[in-house]
C-alpha cells in the first residue's frame, strides 16, 4: 500500500528499457546505475521505519533441538512440544553460541587422539598450529589422513588382480572412506561367494 511501484510490472518494464538504453547507446552505465539507486533508495526511505515489523517465527534445527533435549535431561527439565518448537526459546535456554569468528575453538579430544595417531603413523610430531585449533587441525587432518598400510595392502591386490579400478588418490594418498567402501564391498563380495 505504501510503495505499490514496488510490484508494479511496469516499473520492471522501465528499467528493462532503461537497461536497453545502455546497450543501444542511448545511455551510459553509470547515469542508468544512479537512476535505479535513486528509484531504490526511494522507496526504502518510503518503507523504512513504517508499519509493524514482520513477526517471523524462526524454526529450530534438528540439531538445537537434540542438543536441548540433551541439556533438559541431563538437568531434570521437561520440554513441552512448544518449546521445542519455537527457535526463540530453545535458543535461550541453551544460552548463547559460540562465536565463529574471531578466537579459534580448541581441538575436541577425540579430534586430538585423532590427529595424534596419524602423526604418529607418519613419523613425524602434530603441528604446534594444529593442536590449538580445532579448524586448523581438521584441515591437517584432511591433508594428512590415508588408508592404513593394510587397507593399502588389500586395495593393491584387488587393482592388481583387476577386480578394482584404481580409487582416487592410488597409490599412497587414497583416503580411509574410500578404502574402507571399497574393502567393505570386496569382502562382501567374497563372502556371498562362499
Amino acid at each position: 500500500d505504501r510503495c505499490p511501484s514496488l510490484l508494479d510490472p511496469a516499473t520492471t518494464a522501465a528499467m528493462e528499457a532503461r537497461l536497453d538504453d545502455i546497450v543501444s547507446g542511448r545511455a551510459g552505465a553509470d547515469e542508468i546505475i544512479q537512476e535505479i539507486c535513486s528509484s531504490a533508495k526511494t522507496a526504502i526511505d518510503v518503507l523504512d521505519g513504517q508499519g509493524a515489523k514482520l513477526d517471523i517465527q524462526r524454526k529450530p534445527s534438528p540439531a538445537m533441538v537434540k542438543a536441548a533435549k540433551g541439556k533438559a535431561e541431563r538437568e531434570g527439565k521437561r520440554l513441552t512440544r512448544a518449546d521445542l518448537a519455537s527457535y526463540d526459546t530453545l535458543r535461550a535456554y541453551l544460552g548463547p553460541m559460540k562465536e565463529r569468528a574471531g578466537e579459534p575453538s580448541a581441538p575436541s579430544p577425540a579430534q586430538l587422539k585423532l590427529g595424534m595417531t596419524i602423526a604418529e603413523r607418519l613419523g613425524q610430531p602434530l603441528p604446534d598450529e594444529a593442536k590449538s585449533s580445532a579448524r586448523a587441525l581438521s584441515s591437517w587432518i584432511d591433508a594428512n589422513n590415508f588408508a592404513s598400510e593394510s587397507q593399502m595392502k588389500w586395495i593393491c591386490k584387488f587393482v592388481e588382480e583387476g577386480k578394482i579400478k584404481k580409487p582416487k588418490g592410488y597409490p599412497d594418498k587414497v583416503s580411509p572412506k574410500v578404502a574402507k567402501a571399497l574393502l567393505d564391498k570386496m569382502f562382501k563380495k567374497k563372502q556371498r561367494r562362499d
